[in-house]
C-alpha cells in the first residue's frame, strides 16, 4: 500500500509577497506625496504672507511720505490758518469758524469725504498729491496724498509781562489735524495714517 503525504509550507508563494510588497509601496508613496503636498501648500503660503507684509510696509511708508510732505507744508503756512484754510482748495479745510475777521466760512471734512477710510474717495478735487516717493522705495500703484484739517487756536495763559507793565499779547497756538493715504505696488494694498500739529507756543 502506497501512502501519500501532503507538505503545506509554511512560508506564503512568492506570488503572494510580491503582492504585499506592492501595496506597502503603494502605501508610502501615498504618504510621501501627501507630505510632499502640504510642504509645498506651506511654502506657498508663507511666500504669500511674506509678500503681503511687503507690501503693507510699502504701502506705510508711502503713507508716512504724505504725512511729512503735510507737515513741511505747514511748516511754512501754520501760522495763517484764516487765510489758507478758507475753502477745502489744496486740501485744506476747517472745522471752526472763529478768524481774525470773524468771517470765515470752512469747509469741514465731511463736505468732501463720506470716508476717508477708503481710498476711491482720495481724489485731485479733494486732496493733495505727493510726488513720487523717493524714499528708496518701489514704486508704487499711486502717490500718496494728504489732507489737512485746522481745529483752531489755543491762547495761553499766564502770558509774561513786559518792562513797561503791560501785558504781553497772549500768544495763539494753532492746532491740526493730518490724515495721509500710501499705496502699494497693489493698489488693493493701502495703509492710512494720522497725526496732529500744533505750533510753537512762542513765535
Amino acid at each position: 500500500m502506497m501512502t501519500t503525504y501532503f507538505v503545506k509550507s509554511a512560508f506564503p508563494s512568492i506570488r503572494r509577497q510580491r503582492g504585499v510588497t506592492l501595496i506597502v509601496a503603494l502605501v508610502i508613496l501615498l504618504v510621501m506625496s501627501v507630505v510632499a503636498v502640504a510642504s509645498m501648500s506651506g511654502s506657498t503660503l508663507q511666500a504669500r504672507m511674506a509678500s503681503n507684509e511687503k507690501q503693507i510696509q510699502i504701502s506705510l511708508h508711502a503713507a508716512e511720505a504724505g504725512s511729512r510732505a503735510a507737515v513741511l507744508y505747514l511748516n511754512q503756512n501754520a501760522h495763517s490758518p484764516y487765510t489758507k484754510f478758507k475753502s477745502a482748495t489744496d486740501g485744506l479745510y476747517s472745522n471752526t469758524k472763529n478768524n481774525e475777521e470773524g468771517l470765515l466760512e470752512p469747509v469741514s471734512i465731511d463736505a468732501n469725504f463720506s470716508d476717508y477710510n477708503d481710498p476711491g474717495a482720495w481724489t485731485d478735487d479733494n486732496s493733495v498729491e505727493v510726488a513720487a516717493v523717493a524714499d528708496n522705495l518701489p514704486s508704487t500703484a499711486k502717490d500718496p496724498r494728504y489732507i489737512i484739517e485746522f481745529l483752531g487756536t489755543q491762547v495761553l495763559g499766564n502770558q509774561p509781562v513786559s518792562l513797561n507793565g503791560n501785558q504781553a499779547k497772549p500768544t495763539p497756538v494753532f492746532h491740526y489735524r493730518i490724515v495721509a493715504i500710501g499705496w502699494a505696488q497693489d493698489p488693493q494694498i493701502y495703509s492710512i495714517v494720522q497725526t496732529t500739529y500744533k505750533t510753537a507756543e512762542s513765535f
